[in-house]
């Protein structure tokens, strides 16, 4: 109970951090803002397709900061027609990433730009003498990816866009826990459709599995199917991910190359440290494909928020107390590499610095679920304390960066 309310209260306590500084950079351009736009007389606000939550905050921190931006109406970007802005003052809430108008805008050379550097975002004006417009954008505005998955969600229909992340997160955990309770009785079940001498090629495939083809890299034996297995699953993952932040001002091939390579990448790197662990500590597992977790893959990209499970470890038949150990380390070293790209992605954003990024993360987090078929469950049964130490972080990270837009 003890730990339950730690995690609430380091929860409330990150979320009330982020309003606080949202609140801090609204104080400092509040002025520059308002003489700017010569305090809101013929003023038009345009609110990006794309624009995250910290944005559209902060612009709504400084719209009850200012009086006369009250009575303002907001116009949605894809409400905004040429010639809106003849006359007005346009202030557009998302950068280039998250707002096409923006990006039109940022890229024409009439305009001279200043920018005001915040410490979740920027401001920037722009002035051609004729037209005058301020963009509000985080930090991943101009340089980062706009989370555009929840916006072309179908549950968009049914919900408002800010809670289709938590809905799809709701649904891809909701599948995950069946699957826990009743995976193995699906299977059974599939089993008793095949004949006798199906089945004994399966059992065939079963008893010779620790005999299959493999390549010696100094001493250590890796399996071709297991790196097979692993370049479909970060694949998978890679093409998800890739939908739930595609948007019209990315180029498009670039961009899933990108995602493909740096996936790849980190799904060896992560499962030869396994391999020499396993060594090491005489412990037997294998990189396998989990079809469920990948039918799982694709449904919370098309909902809006991306779980990466298109693969797990399998282990041997013999327990080992080293598992539950190998995976912690494996978790701790993911979960520091995701902190040190964090940090870069912070203060120099770029493309493939959040692309690695989010990759880390998401395969951290999912890792760590105390259920099967995840590591989760061998780190709580060796040691529940490291377990809780680091699944609360992860947890309220995930909240705060994955469930809020």
């Amino acid at each position: 109970m003890k730990k339950k309310i730690l995690w609430v209260i380091l929860l409330f306590f990150c979320i009330a951090a982020v309003s606080g500084s949202v609140m801090d950079d609204v104080s400092q351009v509040k002025d520059k803002v308002g003489d700017f736009i010569d305090n809101g007389d013929n003023v038009v606000i345009v609110e990006g397709q794309y624009a995250s939550y910290l944005e559209k905050k902060m612009f709504l921190f400084l719209k009850d900061a200012s009086p006369d931006l009250a009575d303002v109406p907001l116009i949605r970007e894809d409400d905004f027609r040429p010639g809106d802005e003849t006359g007005k003052i346009v202030v557009l809430i998302g950068g280039p990433r998250q707002n096409m108008i923006t990006a039109m805008a940022v890229a024409d050379p009439v305009f001279e730009q200043e920018s005001d550097d915040l410490s979740l975002g920027s401001v920037t004006y722009l002035d051609s003498g004729e037209q005058k417009m301020v963009v509000f954008s985080d930090r991943a505005g101009f340089s980062g990816l706009a989370k555009t998955g929840p916006y072309n969600s179908p549950l968009r229909k049914i919900i408002p866009v800010e809670y289709v992340p938590a809905a799809a997160a709701a649904i891809g955990f909701s599948l995950i826990w069946l699957w826990s309770l009743f995976g193995k009785i699906i299977l059974e079940a599939i089993q008793e459709f095949f004949t006798d001498k199906v089945m004994n090629v399966f059992k065939k495939k079963k008893k010779v599995k620790d005999q299959a083809r493999t390549m010696n890299i100094k001493g250590l034996e890796i399996k071709y199917r297991e790196i097979f297995a692993i370049l479909i699953a970060a694949s998978i993952f890679a093409f998800g991910l890739a939908y739930t932040y595609l948007s019209p001002v990315l180029p498009v091939k670039s961009f899933l190359l990108a995602a493909l390579i740096v996936n790849i990448l980190i799904y060896l790197i992560r499962h030869l440290t396994r391999l020499v662990m396993d060594k090491r500590l005489k412990a037997h597992s294998e990189y396998v494909m989990w079809w469920f977790g990948a039918l799982i893959t694709i449904i919370t990209a098309w909902l809006g928020n991306v779980f990466s499970l298109a693969g797990t470890t399998f282990k041997g038949d013999e327990e080992n107390v080293a598992e539950g150990r190998i995976a912690f380390i494996i978790t701790i070293i993911t979960f520091v590499a995701f902190i040190i790209f964090w940090l870069w992605n912070f203060f120099m954003p770029s493309l493939v610095t959040q692309i690695t990024m989010i990759l880390l993360f998401m395969g951290t987090y999912l890792e760590i679920l105390p259920i099967e078929p995840f590591e989760g469950k061998n780190i709580r049964a060796w040691n529940k304390k490291a377990w809780w130490i680091i699944f609360i972080p992860l947890t309220v990270l995930y909240v705060i960066g994955h469930l809020l837009i």
